[in-house]
């Protein structure tokens, strides 16, 4: 998954953590637990969907607008 540096540089979001640095880990972090299909955060007007998993990562996120 993307890291949220070049994230941030590409949607214009301010994604930020102390404790990770991919989408996948934020979305972990914001749920506040190893989210599951289905499972979505919205943030900076944008709305990040997880749509596959793999064991206990986030392996694919769709991203729309809010």
């Amino acid at each position: 998954l993307s890291r949220l540096i070049d994230l941030n540089e590409e949607l214009g979001t301010s994604l930020e953590s102390e404790n990770c640095e991919t989408l996948g880990g934020y979305i972990s972090e914001r749920i506040g637990e190893i989210p599951v299909e289905g499972d979505s955060i919205e943030v900076d007007g944008y709305k990040f969907i997880v749509t596959k998993t793999d064991e206990n990562r986030v392996a694919k996120v769709r991203i729309r607008e809010a």
